[in-house]
């Protein structure tokens, strides 16, 4: 927006030199005001898109290291187990696998059921079951994220009404997992990833029973019913 310039007191100067020297000097403070003023804007626009990128390279830094993680190929970080053997040291029986291919529809399994590898896959993958609203293809990925955060601690409280210790997952980066539970079964913890695809947010999550290692649980009560 151009500014009307003003002139205070100039026209009051009876000497014409010196009314034409304090008006150039008017025009070179207003002339430095209106450069200052759109600088400002310029400056505020920029702090604006470094903001954002900031954002987008925090989430894509985090994305890239969550992938490296579920894909076993990251030094130092969980291996991920894989037919009767996993990565990163990491042995997997399928037990847990196969429980969640064969759990109910819901994440209350039959009572009587042993507290072992399998039966805690099936009241995992029965709790997917009984929440695949939160299984779902989201509009964006914090959606996703949120879906995914209330699906792990309602397997962890149904885990727990069963009888199992159950809770969060801590990766070795020290950040808590968005897609694993860790659970006591004879007396050692095991951590399992149950969610696939869950950074591909337009697509639906599955439930999944792949053995993590190493294992770090951290109490959680869960979500109740």
């Amino acid at each position: 927006m151009t500014r009307t310039r003003t002139y205070p007191h100039v026209a009051q100067i009876g000497d014409f030199p010196t009314q034409q020297t304090v008006r150039l000097l008017w025009e070179r403070v207003m002339a430095m005001e209106e450069t200052l003023t759109a600088q400002a804007s310029t400056i505020q626009q920029q702090a604006g898109t470094i903001q954002t990128l900031q954002t987008q390279v925090t989430r894509t830094a985090r994305d890239a290291r969550e992938a490296l993680i579920t894909a076993g190929q990251a030094v130092g970080v969980e291996g991920v187990s894989g037919g009767g053997g996993g990565g990163g040291g990491c042995p997997d029986d399928g037990l847990f696998a196969a429980g969640v291919a064969a759990a109910p529809a819901t994440g209350h399994p039959a009572g009587g059921l042993p507290l072992d590898a399998q039966t805690a896959g099936k009241i995992v993958g029965g709790t997917g079951q009984e929440f695949s609203s939160l299984l779902a293809a989201t509009v964006n990925l914090a959606a996703r994220e949120s879906n995914a955060d209330a699906l792990i601690r309602r397997m962890i409280w149904h885990l727990n009404q069963y009888g199992f210790v159950a809770g969060r997952q801590q990766n070795p980066s020290g950040l808590i997992s968005k897609d694993k539970v860790a659970v006591t079964i004879g007396g050692t913890a095991f951590a399992y990833d149950v969610l696939s695809s869950l950074n591909a947010y337009t697509v639906p999550m599955t439930v999944t029973g792949g053995r993590v290692c190493p294992a770090n649980l951290q109490s959680d009560a869960g979500l109740p019913d």
